[in-house]
């Protein structure tokens, strides 16, 4: 059983570490919430034990798990939330592309996206056309440092093709799959979609590390498929 002061305590970890990249500590949280720093080290104890965060190395602060940031995005995810005006209007301007086909908009728009996220995006336009933008800023990101995880993603995106072929049937509204639920690897997460594409459906993904921006990525996702199915109707 969480308590609610621990699910608040676990989503201002969770957006925190998000935003600064580095453990957070009970000192940076005691200064948005009106409990001593005392009562939040042993709120994050009962955390650590519960496998929503941990400490990692010796550092004094502590960091969300896979588990962390699943308990997040299903309690803390708002789905109706929309994109800002000016990455709306960035993909506005591409999708008025009028003499482009539906493929090279979209993939402009999975350019824009990368962008704005500094993740990688991938498209499958059927089950035999696939596209990915942004890898070069997905290496970029603090967790890639370490080449084990360089390999480990490089060898999931060379089979890119064979893993949406794998879980197309089971993709419908907008999921997010974190750590082992991950088809894409362990060590990232997806933010994943179908959108009508012809007379079929096609995959818009965004991939990154676990330290995500879920809501971004959610609101940006389902703002992409909501211009589609209105084209599509």
């Amino acid at each position: 059983m969480v308590t609610l002061r621990q699910q608040q305590l676990l989503k201002e970890i969770v957006e925190k570490y998000i935003a600064e990249v580095e453990p957070i500590s009970s000192k940076l949280l005691a200064s948005n919430l009106p409990v001593s720093s005392a009562t939040i080290r042993n709120e994050m104890n009962e955390l650590e034990k519960l496998g929503f965060i941990y400490q990692p190395h010796t550092s004094a602060g502590r960091v969300p798990t896979a588990s962390g940031y699943r308990f997040y995005v299903e309690n803390f995810l708002n789905k109706t939330s929309t994109v800002s005006e000016s990455e709306k209007e960035k993909i506005l301007q591409v999708w008025q592309s009028k003499d482009e086909s539906l493929e090279v908009i979209l993939k402009s728009i999975a350019k824009e996206i990368s962008e704005v996220t500094s993740n990688a995006v991938l498209v499958g336009f059927t089950l035999q056309s696939f596209y990915y933008t942004g890898l070069s800023r997905l290496f970029n990101q603090p967790e890639f440092n370490e080449v084990d995880l360089v390999r480990s993603i490089s060898y999931v995106v060379d089979h890119l093709d064979e893993t949406i072929r794998k879980i197309f049937n089971e993709i419908d509204e907008i999921e997010v799959r974190i750590g082992n639920d991950n088809p894409f690897g362990r060590d990232c997460s997806v933010v994943i979609a179908k959108f009508p594409f012809q007379r079929s459906q096609g995959v818009f993904g965004i991939l990154g590390p676990a330290r995500m921006d879920y809501q971004k990525n959610f609101s940006l996702l389902s703002f992409v498929r909501q211009l589609t199915t209105q084209a599509h109707e």
